[in-house]
């Protein structure tokens, strides 16, 4: 059973992300409110032990929790709002926290609400400027999304790429039937990001 473990600040995304995850919408509680988590929150759906933590801009002990959750597992989906723009001071301090604690090759980078902004150029444009500050952070490249990914100076990594989903459209295309629904499924990005997560190893390993 693959542990997965959601952090980011409020109304990053978490919650209603894991739901899609499961397939069920509203499993995990989500609002527009400051601390609708304020506890963790763990379901089991297909394979996957899906984690729900409070935001990392919450009180201190609530951050503590998610911090201590994240610990053991197998893959952190380390969540974004685009709707949010670039990161936040708070989430570049949590970020710094993490890389001293956790292992950057479980973590998985998320960009969530990429069918809630007013074009694929804000897309673009927000998640290169986010994969500056992620470099500046880890001390390593990131891609911005629809950027060529360039080959690796010798003996260094690909520049790590963000997994782009909304859920708006993945909830849509579940009521619906037709290749309008497929399209909107897959521009979704949910199926690929849980496919990607059943092929990991249970011991980990991005």
């Amino acid at each position: 059973m693959r542990r997965v473990v959601a952090l980011g600040i409020v109304n990053a995304g978490k919650s209603s992300l894991l739901s899609a995850l499961a397939d069920e919408e509203n499993l995990f509680p989500s609002g527009d409110v400051p601390r609708v988590t304020r506890e963790i929150q763990q379901e089991t759906r297909g394979g996957l032990l899906l984690v729900d933590t409070p935001g990392l801009d919450a009180p201190d002990e609530d951050v503590e929790l998610a911090f201590q959750s994240a610990i053991s597992a197998h893959t952190v989906l380390w969540c974004h709002s685009l709707r949010m723009g670039e990161l936040r001071p708070t989430e570049l301090s949590a970020l710094r926290r993490y890389k001293t604690t956790n292992g950057l090759w479980r973590t998985c980078f998320v960009l969530t609400h990429g069918d809630n902004v007013a074009s694929f150029e804000i897309v673009r444009v927000v998640s290169k400027r986010i994969a500056e500050q992620l470099g500046e952070v880890f001390g390593m490249s990131f891609v911005g999304v629809g950027e060529k990914i360039p080959p690796p100076p010798p003996g260094q990594r690909n520049p790590r790429p963000f997994n782009v989903v909304g859920t708006i459209d993945y909830w849509r295309s579940r009521t619906g039937s037709g290749p309008d629904s497929e399209r909107r499924l897959n521009r979704s990005g949910v199926p690929r990001l849980r496919e990607f997560l059943l092929s990991l190893r249970p011991e980990g390993g991005l």
